[in-house]
C-alpha cells in the first residue's frame, strides 16, 4: 500500500496554491483515479515533478485570475 509521504513536496506544493489532486487531473485530462495511480503512488522523477509544479501554478494563476 502507498504512503503518503511518496511526493509529499508536491503534496504540499498543490495544499500551498489550494490544488487539489483532482484539479491536477482535469488539467491532465485524465480520472483522479488514473492519476493518483500513474503520478502520485510511486515517487516521480526530478522532471516530471517540475512538469507538475508548473501545471499548479497554472491551476491556481487561473483561480487568481477568476476571482479577481
Amino acid at each position: 500500500m502507498a504512503r503518503l509521504s511518496t511526493n509529499a513536496d508536491l503534496r504540499a506544493y498543490a495544499t500551498a496554491h489550494k490544488v487539489l489532486l483532482r484539479d491536477i487531473a482535469e488539467e491532465l485530462g485524465m480520472a483522479p483515479s488514473t492519476f493518483s495511480v500513474q503520478y502520485m503512488r510511486v515517487e516521480q522523477t526530478a522532471e516530471v515533478k517540475r512538469q507538475l509544479k508548473t501545471v499548479i501554478k497554472k491551476i491556481a494563476e487561473a483561480r487568481r485570475e477568476m476571482e479577481a
